[in-house]
């Protein structure tokens, strides 16, 4: 979005400009109502306060306001609605939604640990998603440091990080503390390991979430392929039972990676970065065409899946496992312990090939995996394939046998 000069537009010329925005992405018209209803109360605000020209400060006296009068759902539409206006004075990029996470504030001398780690991480290769963890991880111990009255590296001790370490929430933090800290003490940020003075913890590994191929039958089966919603449902729902793609590469495909003529689904890894090529089933094929000549409401959006209402936009990475998890529901299914969501729907299909006889390197291509043991994490085997390999237990001797027959009393 180019716009020149906008510092001292009004709010009436900041809202049309605006709703213009909002009209060439296809907002509903309700939204607009709703913008052009803000503005309204803005102006009145900013008339009873004598301010003339529309800034920044203005907009954050405005929401301290409309906080006292307005519930929390409708208070965070007002917010984005400010949020906007700052983006079209300072010549930014349309706000399409607002985000409400604050980092973390640290002490100069803090702040920089923090990022000297994450730009090694960085170096590393690790994905973005990985380094903001590991970013909200380093300024949760840090504050914690802080907490204590540390403001500096020289002012770390053992007793600081051990205090640190009790502000914690979770113990699954700890290994990533244990590297943080061995980082720092290798790049002479601290002259001593307070890594040592932390004690292990092995993260649990749990079995994985696994549904019988007759579950996965009755799920498919459940979305009603009728409307514009089923057509998308279910072919998500197919790109997870039948390929095992993560719900980040579903939401982030393309349509000039499905290659119809090859039947193949060509994508780049959003986790691992690297490319992947599947068949493309022939249910899945039909299932595609489907939503893509009747569901998409003609979007020029390059994305596979969109939105179902204006502005016809991508969709976040939560909607796969909430589509999985609803249509597990519609099927009637109860999950019980089992996780729900489009992630177990990968781990069915995984043990569904091994369990078919299928080498784990097959399965480890399929799912996109890099690491060649990370398969076993996703598998559950069936215990029938185990029975060949059991060994019969030897007799019972001696007093064990005598205690087993109840031929001598526990003492």
């Amino acid at each position: 979005m180019v716009v020149t000069d906008v510092s001292n537009l009004s709010v009436r010329e900041l809202t049309v400009k605006l709703i213009r925005c909002q009209k060439e992405r296809r907002y509903a018209q309700s939204a607009i109502e709703q913008s052009i209803t803000f503005s309204k109360r803005l102006s009145r605000f900013m008339d009873e306060r004598g301010f003339s020209n529309y800034t920044e400060p203005v907009g954050s006296e405005f929401e301290k306001e409309m906080r006292k009068l307005y519930a929390a759902g409708k208070f965070q539409m007002i917010q984005l609605f400010i949020a906007r206006l700052d983006a079209i004075q300072q010549n930014k990029d349309f706000v399409v939604c607002r985000k409400t996470s604050v980092p973390i504030k640290l002490p100069f001398g803090l702040d920089v640990l923090c990022n000297a780690y994450i730009e090694h991480c960085q170096r590393k290769g690790l994905s973005r998603r990985t380094l903001d963890d590991y970013e909200k991880m380093c300024r949760w111990f840090l504050r914690g440091l802080m907490d204590n009255g540390i403001a500096q590296a020289e002012d770390i001790d053992a007793s600081a990080v051990s205090g640190a370490l009790l502000c914690l929430t979770s113990a699954e933090y700890i290994p990533d503390i244990q590297r943080f800290l061995r980082f720092l003490f290798q790049e002479r940020y601290l002259d001593h390991d307070y890594s040592y003075i932390i004690p292990n913890f092995k993260r649990p590994k749990p079995l994985p979430s696994v549904y019988s191929m007759e579950e996965i039958r009755q799920i498919e089966a459940a979305v009603d392929r009728s409307t514009p919603r089923g057509k998308r449902d279910y072919a998500i729902v197919l790109m997870t039972t039948r390929l095992g793609i993560r719900a980040g590469d579903i939401v982030k495909m393309l349509l000039e990676q499905l290659d119809f003529q090859n039947s193949r689904v060509m994508i780049i890894q959003n986790k691992t970065k690297v490319p992947l090529s599947l068949p493309m089933v022939p249910e899945l094929q039909s299932a595609l065409l489907d939503y893509i000549e009747n569901g998409r409401n003609g979007s020029s959006d390059p994305h596979v899946f969109l939105s179902l209402h204006p502005p016809y936009s991508g969709l976040t990475n939560a909607t796969p496992g909430q589509t999985v998890r609803r249509v597990i529901c519609e099927a009637g299914i109860e999950p019980g312990n089992r996780r729900s969501g489009s992630h177990a729907m990968r781990s069915s299909l995984a043990s569904s090939m091994v369990n078919d006889n299928v080498s784990y390197e097959a399965v480890r291509r399929t799912l996109g995996h890099t690491n060649p043991n990370a398969i076993k994490r996703y598998v559950r085997v069936d215990a029938e394939h185990l029975r060949p390999y059991s060994l019969e237990p030897p007799p019972a001797t001696g007093q064990f046998a005598e205690l087993l027959y109840g031929k001598k009393a526990v003492k």
